[in-house]
Formats: C-alpha cells, structure tokens, sequence
C-alpha cells in the first residue's frame, strides 16, 4: 500500500468520525470511533500506554499535530492572518 492511499485512508476514516461525532449525541455512537489525526481505533486497552486523550484523539501529541494541520490549512488560504 503506498502512502498516498494510506493517507486518502486516513483522510476517509476523520471525515466519518467527523460525521459521527457531529451527527450523534455523546454516549449513543455505536459506531468504532478512530483518532482524527492518526486514525487508530480509539477505547481500546493498550496495556502500559497511556489512555487516549480525549473522544477524538488517541494521544495529546495527535491533538496538537491537528491544530497545528488546521492552522496551516486556513491561513495558507487567507483565513488567518499572521
């Protein structure tokens, strides 16, 4: 699998948690929920490492790699002025 798939992957897997996030209230998702940076199924028991960071994120470094995407996103369109 190259890259480039991964990645569409990736974007596919956010977009739907996206969906399901926004149209569902909290606690009556069935659905399996993945990170929305890296896309790794989220409320499983990893053993030693550490718990995910919120409902939308599997670790602090994920959410903070997204905002940082996002914020290169909007102001590389002139959404955010510098």
């Amino acid at each position: 699998m190259d890259l480039k798939s991964t990645k569409t992957q990736t974007q596919k897997k956010t977009l739907t948690s996206l969906n399901l996030i926004t149209d569902k209230k909290k606690g009556t998702n069935k659905e399996p929920s993945y990170c929305l940076q890296c896309g790794s199924l989220l409320g499983q028991d990893c053993g030693d490492a550490e718990p995910d960071y919120n409902d939308n994120f599997c670790s602090k470094i994920c959410y903070e790699n997204m905002v940082m995407a996002l914020s290169q996103y909007y102001s590389s369109r002139g959404f955010l002025k510098k």
